[in-house]
This record gives C-alpha cells, sequence and structure tokens, in this order.
C-alpha cells in the first residue's frame, strides 16, 4: 500500500511531510554556503593577533599550506556543488528515499571542512594520513551523489519525474560513475603524496569526464 509521504511527487502534487521542491533545493544551496564559510576559518584563526620585529610577511607566508587546502576545498565542494545543481534540474519530482539520500549526500559536504582543515595542518611531507583522509572522504561524498542520482533514475524516470532524453540521462550516468571511481582511485594517488593527489584531483578528473562525453557522443 502506497502512503502519500511514500510516494513521488511533482512540484504540483502533495509534497512529502509539507516539503515544497524549491524548499529542498534552497535548503541544499544553503548548506552549501555555509560550508564553504566554514573553509576558510582554520586559515583565519591562525592570523597572528601581534607582529612584533615586522615579521607579519613570514608569519603570513607559512600559512600557506592552509591557504591551499582552503582552495583545493573550495574547488572541491564547488564542483559538488555544480553537480547537484545540474542533478536537480533533472528532477520534477521526488519521494521521501530520495530527500533522505539528499541529505546523507548533504552530510558528507557538511564534514568536509574537517578533512580540509586537516589537510592544511598537515607539517611532515612524509605523513599521506591527512591526504588520504581527504580523497576518502570525497569518495565519500562523490559516492553518495552518484547514488542519489541512480536512484533517480530507477526508481522516479519510470514516473516521468526526471527529464532529458534517455542519451542524456545515460551520459549524465556514466559520468557520475565514472568521475566517482576516478575519486576513489584518488585515494591510492594520495599515499605517494599530496601533489599526485591534486593531479587526479583537478586534472584527471575533468579529463575522464569529457573523455566519457566524447565517446558517447
Amino acid at each position: 500500500m502506497t502512503t502519500q509521504e511514500d510516494s513521488a511527487q511533482g512540484p504540483a502534487g502533495d509534497k512529502p511531510s509539507g516539503l515544497s521542491f524549491d524548499r529542498i533545493v534552497f535548503f541544499s544551496d544553503a548548506v552549501f554556503a555555509i560550508v564553504i564559510t566554514l573553509l576558510v576559518l582554520p586559515l583565519a584563526g591562525e592570523v597572528p593577533a601581534s607582529h612584533p620585529g615586522g615579521d607579519l610577511a613570514r608569519e603570513v607566508y607559512s600559512l600557506w599550506p592552509r591557504a591551499l587546502a582552503f582552495v583545493v576545498g573550495f574547488l572541491v565542494i564547488a564542483r559538488f556543488w555544480i553537480s547537484h545543481h545540474r542533478t536537480w534540474s533533472h528532477l520534477r519530482g521526488y519521494d521521501t528515499t530520495l530527500i533522505g539520500l539528499n541529505l546523507g549526500a548533504l552530510l558528507t559536504v557538511s564534514f568536509m571542512p574537517f578533512p580540509t582543515a586537516l589537510l592544511g595542518s598537515r607539517t611532515d611531507p612524509g605523513d599521506q594520513f591527512p591526504v588520504v583522509f581527504f580523497a576518502l572522504s570525497m569518495g565519500l561524498t562523490s559516492l553518495m551523489f552518484t547514488a542519489t542520482w541512480l536512484y533517480a533514475v530507477w526508481r522516479l524516470a519510470p514516473r516521468g519525474l526526471v527529464t532529458g532524453t534517455p542519451r542524456e540521462l545515460r551520459e549524465f550516468t556514466i559520468r557520475s560513475v565514472a568521475t566517482t571511481a576516478v575519486i576513489a582511485g584518488s585515494a591510492g594517488a594520495a599515499l605517494f603524496g599530496l601533489v599526485p593527489a591534486l593531479v587526479c584531483w583537478l586534472a584527471v578528473v575533468p579529463v575522464v569526464r569529457l573523455g566519457v562525453a566524447r565517446l558517447i557522443r
């Protein structure tokens, strides 16, 4: 027996738990905005209150690992925000399970400032744990986003609640799965240091996504 809460609903229908489609999207955007803002706090917290002897420039320069981590974290979360926007732009409705998956994805996004701060506090070049931990955290987030999309295609598309041609949906699906696979594999690259991991995150992922798109077309 299907209840109102478990049924998939479009923007014009009854909403599970009284939620509207726009409120779900706006709430998600607010989470991303807050998380991106939180990224700068470890960096701002290290600004020296005083700088005797004119060593302010040296102290600011010493913060470059945290600044680099901030930039990496910002780019990663911005990429997830774009992915979230593209996913929900294909949706015309939702159900309770999709809301739960979306909250799970937002939970992993909200966690990202912690591994980012850990990455910025890394002082020993031989200590790869912060890099691997960041890669694993990013991989978990990507997995949740891909799971949300796969559920939408599996359960909502047959009900007409996912827009796009079959080819567009197939391309989006393959790109999502490929991206998650590369990010998960970046944990292996992270074992060799920050530079190989950065290459994987900022170069390999875009190249793979572009390559997949060209192969499908």
